[in-house]
Formats: structure tokens, C-alpha cells, sequence
């Protein structure tokens, strides 16, 4: 069954009738640990002064409602519980919403089952403060034509909850807004213009530190294993040495160096995609190699991507990270030495990413604190946790 990632958020919504309540309900005991975030009950606090919702003088309110449930999201998505709102938030509140959320990965769903559906439900649910069938076609209307957000929208009028909650999960990499996280901007940009710096910085010692991890793996993986290699840069030297080997997947936010990539090492696939946003099939790959990419991921939203990269791995199959030593989040500006490359990173300290990973659902085989000659934006060499972990079968 597919289960909801922690620490990121599902917006449950559509016009009256569509069945929010129920499917939220229903899609949030699809994580280990959820919440319900119900945005009718943080209008319903209001016990004075209180506006009906759709009366014109109502903005004001309502725009202050949609922040305080962006607000309780936020919370509990940074202390990582999968969490599902269930309100009406029309593309017209999303910036006002999302702009609570920091860099949250939000799935928006939209359910419009069709007018007449919705209306007789609506009517028979006979909400207190909406029984009036006028207000309740206003808001189906406001719902009727969206736009660009029409690709978000889940006809309901003929599944019952579980096949619409399926539905959901099925199609959540299409469901996503298009992330626009400042800081991971940031790691784009600064990469595109320390592409070649970067190489050049490594250096000889740190290369064969990287190469000899990777001696780990192939103590386990057979010739011909499907690897995923995440933050792949400029395909040298890690993914070339997997593409020795292996059928290698190189992942990468930078299109300055997926583009070296795809010409230094042609015989593997490439992506330029986020790592907090890109999406695989379950039980895709043997292995994934992860090094000194995780850290570039806001902290907020790194238990959830190791959460999908155990889904991604099949049973008993390998995990290859870089995670932080200690807690640091900041930025270096003129990274390298480059002119106007910012460099980002965000990470919390090892005894915390242990416990993410075996509540997840690894075993750690071995792991080692580690440093190497790159600048971790704090004018030293960066101290970091290397681990090698297994997922365990379910």
C-alpha cells in the first residue's frame, strides 16, 4: 500500500460536497504518523465578529484564517508528521498559504466531483453555517474553471473514498506544486557557476576518499545492479565509477552539471531534477549513493526524502549517505572563490539523522565521521557522517 511521506503536506480541497473530510481522514492513516489539519474549525474559532466566508467583506478574515492553518502546518510538518488539510483553499489563498510553509513539499488536490454531486451533498450534510444552496454553487463555481491548477483535480463524482484516496498517492509527483524553495535555488545556481571550480577543488585526496566508499558497495551489489546516484554533479568521479559496474541513474538540481555529466559519462541516464521534489517507482534500485547532496536540503524536509529513497530501494538493498557531524544551516557567499556563488547548507547533527534512519526502517552497517578539503561555509574544512546502510525487508 502507498503511504504518505513524512514531513510533507497534502492540501485536501474543493467546493462544498466533494468529500474533503472523509478522504483526508482516510489519506492521512496512510503514514506512520499524520495529522488532520481541518481548516473549517480555525474559522469556527472565531466566536466574535465572525464573517461568513463567501460575504464580500470577508477577505481580511479569511486571509488571516489561511495563515494561522499555514502556520499550524508548518509546525507539524517540521516536527515530521505527514500532515493533510482539509478546507477550501482556492488558488487564489495559495500564496498566502505556501508562504507559511517555508520549503514544505505541498501536493494540492483538488476535489470537484460534478455539479450536481456536490450540490446534493452539500445540502445534505447541512452544515450550520452553510446550508444555503446559493453560497454552496458560488464556492463550486470558484472551483469550475482553474486554470493551470486543472492538471490538480480529481473528479469524484463516481469513486468511493479508497479508490479516490488511491487516486491521490498514485498521481502525488503530478500533484506537487512546482517547488520553488528559495535556498534550493540557491544550490542550483551556486553549482551552475562552480561547476568546474568545484572538480578542480576536490582535489586528489578527496577523490580517493569518495571512490574507496564506494569499495563498500561493490563488496555487495551484483554486476548490472540499478543504482541511483543522488547529487551525481558533474558525473566525476563517483558516477563514472558506478557506470563501470552498474546501470547508474545520476540525479542532479544543477543543469550546468547534469549537462558536463551527460557528456563525461555518456553511458549513464541523467535528470536535473530536485532531490526534495524528484519522484521513482517503489523498489527501483539496488543501491543509492547519496554523497554531500542530503546537505544541501533545507532540514525540515530531509526526513521525508530519506523516507522516499527507502521506497525507492528494494528489500535488503543498499544506502550510501553524507549527512551532517553537527547542526549547521547557513549560506557562504563567493564559494570557492567564485564571484557572486552562494552556496547553501542545512543539516542537523549525526545522533539525530541515526534515529530518522532507523526509525525509517535501515540497518547501519558502518558509518564513520569524516573531512574533506571543501569549504562547508564556515571557512574550514567540513566535518560529515558518512554512513552505509540497509533497508531492511518489510
Amino acid at each position: 500500500m502507498t503511504a504518505l511521506t513524512l514531513g510533507e503536506v497534502v492540501v485536501v480541497t474543493g467546493p462544498p460536497g466533494a468529500g474533503k473530510t472523509t478522504v483526508a481522514g482516510v489519506l492521512a492513516s496512510r503514514a506512520e504518523r499524520a495529522v488532520v489539519v481541518d481548516g473549517d474549525a480555525f474559522f469556527s474559532a472565531i466566536t466574535q465578529g465572525f464573517i461568513l466566508p463567501w460575504d464580500d467583506r470577508s477577505h481580511n478574515q479569511n486571509v488571516t484564517v489561511i495563515k494561522a492553518i499555514g502556520a499550524a502546518v508548518r509546525q507539524y510538518a517540521d516536527a515530521g508528521y505527514a500532515v493533510v488539510v482539509d478546507g477550501i483553499v482556492g488558488p487564489w489563498m495559495l500564496t498566502d498559504f505556501l508562504s507559511l510553509l517555508g520549503e514544505a513539499v505541498v501536493s494540492y488536490v483538488v476535489l470537484r466531483p460534478d455539479r450536481e454531486t456536490a450540490m446534493s451533498r452539500a445540502v445534505a450534510r447541512g452544515k450550520p453555517w452553510l446550508v444555503d444552496p446559493d453560497p454552496i454553487a458560488k464556492m463550486y463555481d470558484g472551483f469550475a474553471s482553474l486554470g493551470t491548477y486543472e492538471g490538480h483535480v480529481i473528479d469524484s463524482s463516481e469513486l468511493d473514498v479508497e479508490s479516490t484516496v488511491d487516486h491521490i498517492l498514485e498521481r502525488q509527483s503530478t500533484l506537487r506544486l512546482q517547488p520553488g524553495p528559495t535556498e534550493h535555488a540557491v544550490v542550483a545556481s551556486g553549482y551552475d557557476l562552480v561547476s568546474r571550480a568545484y572538480a578542480d577543488h576536490m582535489g586528489s585526496m578527496a577523490e580517493a576518499s569518495r571512490l574507496g566508499w564506494l569499495e563498500l558497495l561493490h563488496e555487495h551489489l551484483q554486476p548490472s545492479a540499478n543504482v541511483l546516484d543522488l547529487g551525481c554533479g558533474a558525473g566525476v568521479p563517483v558516477t563514472r565509477e558506478l557506470a563501470r559496474r552498474y546501470r547508474v541513474t545520476g540525479v542532479d538540481i544543477s543543469t550546468v552539471q547534469i549537462d558536463r555529466a551527460r557528456t563525461l559519462v555518456p553511458e549513464a541516464t541523467f535528470l536535473q531534477a530536485d532531490l526534495s521534489a524528484v519522484e521513482f517507482a517503489p523498489a527501483s534500485f539496488e543501491a543509492i549513493v547519496c554523497l554531500y547532496t542530503l546537505i544541501h536540503v533545507d532540514v525540515a524536509l530531509q526526513h521525508g526524502v530519506l523516507s522516499r529513497m527507502h521506497q525507492w530501494l528494494a528489500d535488503d538493498a543498499l544506502l550510501l549517505i553524507t549527512v551532517g557531524e553537527t547542526a549547521s544551516h547557513g549560506a557562504e557567499q563567493n564559494w570557492l572563490g567564485v564571484a557572486g556563488a552562494t552556496m547553501f547548507w542545512s543539516h542537523t547533527e549525526w545522533p539525530t539523522y541515526r534515529r530518522w534512519l532507523e526509525e525509517i526502517g535501515f540497518e547501519l552497517l558502518t558509518d564513520a565521521t569524516i573531512e574533506d578539503d571543501l569549504d562547508d561555509g564556515d571557512g574550514a574544512g567540513a566535518t560529515h557522517h558518512q554512513v552505509l546502510a540497509r533497508k531492511l525487508a518489510e
